[in-house]
């Protein structure tokens, strides 16, 4: 008996030995299953991701066609498609930029101890995709999102990460922050003995410096880019930092320099055949600024071509209109008209184009959200099912219980997609709203300038051609952002009651009157909120009248809040003439766009229509309260 409880007492421990030797050969098999298998593929195609920069587009092509046959596994092939849609993107080609970066990872279910580095490529390149439609707070969000996530994981490329918010601020034209991501990514680059490397983060802060107007500071820190790009003499290096040079001695008002070197950049890279849209424009405008019209026409027409072939009709507007600019002092006004008409087409189109985009861009997020709703709801489904087959005992109590909760739940969040709902509509109409600038309007421009030029009234005709391309600029530039600086505004409304009294001659005459300093206040508002009623004010209240009209726009501030006033002394409100209808809807919006921004900033914003023929006077006036808000970083 003794032997055999001996014997089994052994067999079991035999039996726990061999366990955990098994455990033990386990767990480094396991640990293997993380670390990724590295092949020669992969490593070259890393090693281009960290110095694409540093390869001129025709010598990163060739390499990516000696590595496209070797692409087999998902790695390789994540890195490769990263890689193709960075030449996508540098193209200005957003959309199969986008297609390269979403098949990174199709197909595959990546491990985040495995592939971070892929993931985080991946996240980097939809976001900067995102930026060429706009950079907004769903922008930061997103960035601030890849940020936590790199530092989370400890990635050993996060001075990628740095490098992309250096950017997206870069771009945002934001005076701290680019410099403080650039640093942050000098502090984790790997290699301080990469002098390429330095050379470009010196050319970064000086790029920092030159956004805080710094052009002393800028020029310093550019002197010691080239310093360093002449120890290793890259071309490519070289150019870069020539043309920022000669950017810089511009901005100085040092012309015969900043010419200089912004020549020979323009020449290195002529010779490694890296000359961009903006390259072949800027030399065009150096010959249109030095006063030699005819030669810049050349070098703008390859500009043109680059945009035609890009598809982008806001460099097309920006070339179309250089050339203009050249023919009009050229004295050949045939062929600048011809130019300027397609500038206004392709302006038009780049407007049109900003909206659908954004249109698409909100419908996505709508979807994308009824996704997420949907998942919560299969989730807590299951999350149901799992509970009443644990406790058949009380099936009934839980289950009731389950069904108050998940109404509750349902009814929160039903409530709560149709409130972001509303408000995304009501962004959407004040977008739309922004970004439009009436047709007649733009027709009747067109005509006015059309007469002085036939009239040959030149003078006449540069100032209104001038004031209306301002307008239209500031038109086009307000329309991307939900806030503007009240200085902006003014400047905008002053451009549009200038052009309509030039083209009005004699029927009517303004004033606009601002509180003192306005231009040096830090102060905000949503654009486009008193335009709309200075329209209706031209066009419905100076009609038919036998006497001159006057519109008068008193801006003050008092506290928190701008009071307005828009008072003519025109026909004021007739139902059987003016088109109420209109009057109404510009109402309604403003209405709307009050109400939110009162929501937004806890402050009280009104409208108040007054026909002052009910007083015994004449025309209409408009009193408008608005909550300033400050620029947030």
């Amino acid at each position: 008996m003794i032997k055999h409880l001996w014997a089994v007492t052994a067999f079991l421990l035999c039996t726990i030995l061999w366990m955990a030797c098994r455990e033990e050969k386990r767990q480094p098999a396991a640990a293997a299953a993380v670390t990724p298998v590295v092949n020669e593929t992969e490593n070259a195609l890393s090693r281009l991701v960290d110095i694409e920069a540093r390869y001129t587009t025709d010598s990163l092509k060739r390499q990516l066609q000696q590595l496209a046959p070797h692409v087999r596994d998902y790695r390789s092939r994540a890195l490769y498609n990263y890689l193709l849609g960075n030449r996508y993107l540098n193209n200005k080609e957003a959309d199969s930029a986008t297609a390269c970066y979403q098949r990174m990872l199709t197909g595959v279910l990546p491990d985040t101890a495995r592939d971070m580095e892929l993931i985080l490529l991946q996240k980097a390149g939809l976001l900067r995709t995102s930026m060429d439609t706009a950079i907004d707070d769903q922008t930061f969000e997103r960035l601030h999102a890849i940020i936590k996530l790199a530092e989370q994981h400890k990635a050993p490329h996060i001075w990628r990460v740095y490098n992309l918010a250096a950017e997206t601020y870069f771009r945002y034209g934001d005076t701290a922050r680019p410099e403080y991501y650039t640093r942050r990514s000098m502090a984790t680059w790997p290699d301080s003995a990469d002098i390429y490397q330095w050379s470009v983060y010196m050319e970064r802060l000086s790029r920092a410096q030159e956004i805080k107007d710094n052009i002393e500071l800028a020029m310093v820190y550019e002197d010691s880019a080239l310093y360093y790009a002449n120890q290793i003499q890259d071309k490519k290096r070289l150019a870069t930092v020539y043309a920022a040079k000669g950017v810089l001695y511009l901005r100085a008002h040092q012309f015969e320099e900043g010419h200089k070197w912004t020549d020979s950049g323009f020449a290195l890279k002529q010779q490694i055949n890296e000359l961009t849209y903006n390259d072949w424009l800027n030399k065009g405008m150096t010959f249109t600024e030095k006063g030699t019209p005819g030669k810049a026409i050349p070098y703008l027409q390859n500009a043109l071509e680059i945009a035609r072939k890009q598809r982008n009709h806001n460099l097309l507007n920006k070339a179309y209109g250089t050339i203009y600019e050249a023919y009009w002092q050229l004295g050949d006004y045939k062929h600048a008209a011809r130019y300027m008409d397609s500038s206004g087409n392709a302006a038009m189109k780049a407007m049109y184009q900003q909206q659908y985009k954004q249109v698409a861009r909100l419908q996505a997020v709508n979807d994308l959200k009824e996704e997420q709703l949907k998942t919560v709801a299969l989730n807590k489904e299951n999350e149901n099912k799992a509970l009443q087959l644990r406790q058949q005992k009380w099936l009934m109590i839980v289950f009731g219980g389950l069904l108050l909760v998940a109404a509750g739940i349902a009814y929160l969040l039903v409530e709560r997609r149709n409130l972001r709902t509303r408000q995304k509509h009501i962004e959407l109409e004040q977008q739309l709203l922004r970004s439009q600038m009436e047709p007649h309007f733009i027709f009747n421009t067109l005509s006015v300038l059309q007469s002085y030029i036939r009239n040959h009234e030149p003078e006449k005709a540069v100032k209104y051609l001038n004031q209306f391309a301002r307008l239209l600029r500031l038109n086009l530039e307000n329309s991307r952002e939900n806030l503007v600086e009240l200085k902006d505004e003014v400047e905008a409304l002053e451009n549009y009651l200038s052009l309509q009294a030039m083209r009005f001659e004699g029927t009517f005459d303004y004033t606009v009157n601002v509180f003192e300093g306005y231009e040096e206040e830090d102060i905000c508002i949503p654009p486009m909120l008193l335009q709309p009623f200075v329209e209706n004010a031209i066009q419905h209240g100076m009609r038919n009248l036998d006497y001159k009209g006057h519109i008068h726009v008193q801006i003050q501030l008092k506290g928190k809040a701008l009071h307005c006033t828009i008072e003519d002394n025109g026909t004021g409100l007739q139902p059987g003439i003016a088109p109420i209808g209109k009057r109404s809807l510009s109402g309604i919006i403003t209405q709307e766009r009050l109400a939110l921004l009162s929501r937004q900033t806890h402050q009280p914003a009104t409208l108040v229509i007054t026909d002052k023929n009910e007083q015994g006077q004449r025309g209409l006036k408009v009193e408008m309260v608005i909550p300033v808000r400050k620029r947030t970083l």
